[in-house]
């Protein structure tokens, strides 16, 4: 949904390869799974779930791997700023409102 919507609103081509070259859909997806991990690991928290505070914190290393292996690749353009700087705020928002659930 969020390519589509990057297709329609950004003029991004819907095309594989166009999506994974452009700078704007590369940044959006990068803050989107950062927001979704946020969600689950914030969620986890309140309600003890160690698993799924886990599995956020899996997406949450696969949008970090993903930051250095195509984000950098395409260094100095406004939208890898953007994405750097936006991960690396949700991060900070992540370790004050959502520490490990304690092991049961």
């Amino acid at each position: 949904m969020l390519a589509r919507a990057l297709h329609h609103w950004g003029g991004v081509t819907f095309t594989p390869e166009a999506i994974f070259r452009s700078g704007l859909a590369q940044t959006s997806f990068a803050i989107f799974w950062s927001l979704l991990a946020l969600c689950a690991m914030v969620l986890a928290t309140c309600r003890d779930l160690r698993k799924v505070w886990l599995a956020g914190a899996g997406l949450l290393g696969c949008v970090i791997i993903k930051l250095f292996l195509v984000d950098l690749a395409g260094h100095g353009t406004i939208e890898r700023i953007v994405s750097f700087v936006a991960v690396g705020l949700l991060l900070l928002v992540i370790g004050w409102f959502s520490p490990v659930p304690p092991k049961k």
